[in-house]
């Protein structure tokens, strides 16, 4: 999680991302996404920590070969922004994001840059799984 503050550290999340590829139409999905602070960020002009939780729904486009993807996605979300003994902050807001998804074993890896809201932004990287 990298905020857009000189006086924040980026944190570290883990999150779940599942999705549902739209029978008939190939590149096109529905995908939902929970994250959740693993390691929290430093507040530099104090000695607190911040942490941040996401959930997000998004519309999916993909498009390329069998072996290479370019993702874009556009959604909306909720995100909770927390300050140990610091004002906290959280809202609802329009993100999108793009990515690339490569062939690899079983699955695909996918790198992925979304903006949550204009001073917060994942950069990602995870394995994608076909259950059907």
């Amino acid at each position: 999680m990298n905020p857009d503050s000189s006086n924040l550290d980026p944190a570290w999340n883990v999150g779940v991302n599942l999705g549902w590829r739209i029978p008939n139409y190939d590149y096109f999905a529905i995908e939902g996404e929970l994250t959740t602070s693993l390691l929290s960020g430093d507040v530099k002009s104090t000695n607190d920590d911040w942490t941040v939780s996401n959930v997000a729904a998004y519309g999916v486009f993909r498009a390329g070969s069998p072996k290479v993807m370019f993702k874009g996605k556009l959604g909306l979300g909720y995100w909770d922004l927390r300050v140990d003994d610091g004002p906290d902050d959280d809202g609802v807001d329009l993100t999108a994001g793009v990515g690339v998804d490569i062939a690899l074993g079983g699955g695909l890896l996918e790198i992925e840059y979304t903006q949550i809201e204009p001073d917060l932004a994942f950069i990602t990287a995870g394995f994608v799984f076909g259950f059907f």
